[in-house]
């Protein structure tokens, strides 16, 4: 009633109201932002099972008729159906929409590994997955030549192609822990381990030793490898120590991050991203940074103390690591680094991120002489 006494009344004010509505509504839809990969669940689990050499039946009986039974009993579930062929089974299990799938897969871990004492000891380990739209390829590339030989074709697929579509120059960097064990410092036996980043264009490695992996190592190691790179990479990926992720959802997806190194990750402008688990080729340039390390470096070495260490390492990745030929890029990381360093988020003149200090306690036999200092 109101708009029909006002478009009678004032048609003018009407007609300004809904040419008004008009452009709002065309230039938001023109706005609208569109995600063709959208973050869906697709409630249903894969479970795959090799058995090599078996029969059709035999994996029909021994195999694909206890998994089934043992997810059965799994909450939410709505139908269960299975492949049975020469060697191999697959058990397809569809959820109720709305149940977390994540959960669900756990769920259905902790099933299988309850009854495999039951499987055929020569049997393979079963694989559970889910349709993950993350996980698959942004770019597929098939490679044809009607007079080159597939000898050819792979060698120009992995050594040409393959880097042309990694990640960008100044894109991303990994981040890890490596751990060496005990080694012999000076007089004594410590606890090494050490802190590397690596940029995942030019390889460019920075590494640095500590005696333990606190959040306060793990913050002074990012600066130390920023200042030595002269600016830092959009993305970090990271592995999952508790240092660094307080809570994901069991395929390596944060969702919680440790709130100290958020903040500092927030401070200098970074995208920090989950590696997910059980997924070694995803971190792979930084856990190949640890082996040259163990392979090349520490082996019949001693030193007087952690700086000695430090300094004796800082002076290998300058002249061995970084002048090397690497065998994935067939180039020296340096050089490629003088591509990159100029793609890397300058630091300029932001002072450095206040670290968080140590909080010491000490501990009396007692009650009231205990203190925190």
């Amino acid at each position: 009633m109101f708009l029909s006494n006002l478009s009678i009344k004032q048609p003018v004010l009407a007609t300004m109201m809904a040419v008004a509505l008009l452009t709002l509504g065309i230039f938001s839809y023109r706005e609208l932002s569109i995600d063709q990969f959208p973050d869906v669940e697709i409630p249903v689990l894969t479970v795959q099972t090799l058995y090599t050499g078996a029969s059709p039946e035999t994996v029909e009986r021994e195999v694909t008729k206890r998994i089934e039974e043992a997810l059965n009993t799994i909450s939410g579930v709505r139908h269960i159906s299975s492949i049975t062929t020469e060697g191999q089974s697959t058990v397809i299990v569809e959820f109720h929409l709305g149940t977390r799938i994540h959960n669900a897969q756990q769920d259905a871990q902790a099933k299988i590994n309850a009854i495999r004492a039951d499987f055929p000891e020569d049997m393979e380990e079963p694989v559970i997955q889910r349709i993950d739209f993350s996980a698959l390829p942004v770019v597929s590339v098939a490679v044809e030549s009607p007079t080159a030989d597939i000898k050819m074709l792979s060698s120009l697929a992995e050594k040409i192609l393959k880097k042309r579509l990694e990640t960008l120059p100044g894109e991303q960097g990994q981040v890890d822990w490596g751990h060496f064990g005990r080694v012999q410092i000076g007089r004594a036996q410590r606890l090494l381990m050490a802190f590397v980043m690596v940029l995942s264009w030019s390889r460019m490695i920075f590494l640095r030793f500590f005696l333990d992996q606190r959040i306060a190592n793990l913050m002074r190691g990012h600066q130390e490898a920023f200042a030595f790179f002269g600016g830092v990479p959009r993305v970090l990926l990271y592995d999952n120590p508790k240092t660094v992720m307080v809570q994901h959802d069991g395929q390596g997806q944060a969702l919680r991050w440790n709130p100290v190194l958020a903040d500092f990750l927030d401070y200098y402008g970074l995208v920090p991203k989950a590696c997910p688990l059980y997924r070694a080729r995803t971190k792979e340039k930084a856990e190949s940074g640890v082996k040259h390390v163990k392979r090349d470096f520490l082996p019949e070495r001693a030193f007087t103390g952690l700086a000695d260490l430090n300094r004796a390492l800082r002076n290998w990745v300058t002249t061995v690591a970084d002048q090397r030929i690497h065998g994935s890029t067939d180039q020296r990381p340096l050089d490629r680094f003088r591509e990159e360093a100029g793609q890397l988020i300058p630091l300029g003149h932001q002072p450095p991120y206040t670290l968080p200090k140590p909080v010491i306690y000490r501990v009396a036999t007692h009650p009231r002489r205990a203190g925190r200092q």
